[in-house]
């Protein structure tokens, strides 16, 4: 079994499939995919991580408390220095600047290092932080094509001019927000020449899975 379906039945318990299903919203036949080894979606691990309170990295099979985890080793290795945090980098996940891409349910490839005040001066839970990289131009000139972006998982709660990762329908999205007066959601490029608006009605808002805000894109010089 894969390492997301293990913690899947610790999470279950004495819980029958059904009972999981309802508290989770994921149909039974989808789950049964994953005991084969088929890896989930973003939007339905989480899903489950939500409907428990665990985290995704905790989900997924990462678990930076496991001595044995070669990624615990980095993990405290960076956190010799206080002042250092390590912040997870998943090179697979590529949120699209442009017409999106697709949503991959992928494994951490590394760790970047941060100053603690950097997160905390921003506002971001870096417990929730993640790195992610930007595919195309649609933000541009706010977020380059191949920059690494700050993302906070945490939040989810959409704020009029905030940048965030969506997941549409499978397809991985970085857009400005506007919310209008009628429930509406305005997804914006900054690019906008290239990119027009595209707009979310009320009664197509669940399809509108919020990622995590983008809180810092770096940049090369």
């Amino acid at each position: 079994m894969t390492p997301f379906y293990v913690r899947v039945k610790e999470l279950q318990g004495t819980l029958n499939d059904a009972a999981f299903a309802r508290k989770t919203g994921v149909p039974v036949a989808t789950m049964k995919r994953y005991a084969s080894g088929s890896s989930p979606s973003v939007e339905v691990a989480m899903k489950i991580a939500d409907s428990f309170g665990v985290s995704l990295d905790w989900l997924c099979g990462r678990d930076f408390d496991d001595p044995s985890d070669s990624h615990s080793v980095q993990l405290r290795s960076l956190q010799l220095d206080d002042s250092l945090l390590a912040i997870p980098v998943y090179n697979d996940v590529r949120p699209s600047a442009g017409d999106g891409g697709v949503a991959i349910e992928t494994s951490q490839s590394g760790v970047i290092a941060f100053q603690e005040s950097w997160f905390s001066e921003r506002g971001i839970d870096y417990r929730a932080a993640k790195v992610l990289w930007a595919q195309g131009d649609s933000m541009y000139p706010t977020i380059p094509n191949g920059s690494p972006m700050i993302v906070d998982t945490s939040k989810r709660e959409i704020a009029n001019g905030c940048i965030y990762v969506f997941d549409v329908d499978g397809d991985l999205l970085v857009k400005r927000i506007e919310k209008t007066v009628d429930g509406e959601v305005h997804l914006i490029s900054d690019n906008k020449e290239l990119y027009p608006v595209r707009s979310v009605s009320r009664d197509r808002l669940s399809q509108l899975v919020v990622i995590g805000r983008v809180f810092s894109a770096m940049r090369n010089f």
